[in-house]
């Protein structure tokens, strides 16, 4: 199994047979003759482009939360999200891959909003609590630089508690280098940074 980074948060998660495309907004995707299952967390422009990935044999744009399915011989359940949408658990081929959409510690410290913060570290553990004794074997997860002051905390906190095998970093937006020192400070860390980039599991 190739798990490929493309651009900002989407990934293809990819078999002998089948593609799973999550939140992809381009970065050189081919379809190669395997069958393609598009995953679309939330509707922001940054994670939704349906345009491009009209070739897919079938997609899943947008759920709810608390999803619990079956799609081209892939199990998917949604969990929650601290901003729009859901986060995916993909189980495929007895790997369990993570996604996790617009989920992360959202909470901006350096504008002052001692509210907001401690709003946003409640909701961020409401759905910790929920992955709670989930098996991943690797997950994909914002490290967000525009946050400032521990733009990493909400991964470093997911690392702590849900102890995926593998975790790779997303959503960095033009600062490569957040996701590649993130990497450098945790051993089970990988940073892809370049479209096309990969790893095997």
């Amino acid at each position: 199994m190739r798990i490929t980074y493309w651009k900002h948060s989407g990934f293809s998660i990819g078999t002998d047979s089948l593609v799973i495309l999550v939140d992809y907004i381009g970065g050189g995707f081919r379809p190669d003759g395997r069958r393609v299952l598009a995953l679309t967390s939330h509707a922001h422009g940054d994670h939704r482009r349906p345009e491009l990935t009209a070739f897919a044999d079938d997609r899943l744009d947008c759920p709810g939360e608390g999803l619990d399915m079956r799609l081209m011989g892939a199990r998917i359940r949604t969990f929650g999200s601290t901003d729009e949408g859901v986060s995916f658990l993909i189980e495929l081929e007895n790997r369990r891959i993570f996604h996790a959409g617009d989920l992360n510690l959202w909470h901006w410290k350096d504008e002052g909003d001692a509210d907001w913060t401690r709003q946003a570290y409640a909701d961020f553990e409401r759905v910790l609590d929920s992955l709670a004794g989930e098996r991943i074997d690797i997950a994909m997860f914002p490290v967000d630089p525009r946050q400032g002051s521990d733009y990493d905390e909400g991964a470093r906190m997911f690392l702590k508690r849900i102890k995926p095998g593998i975790l790779i970093p997303m959503h960095f937006w033009e600062h490569p280098e957040a996701a590649e020192e993130f990497a450098r400070q945790n051993a089970n860390v990988r940073a892809l940074t370049e479209s096309g980039a990969y790893v095997e599991i």
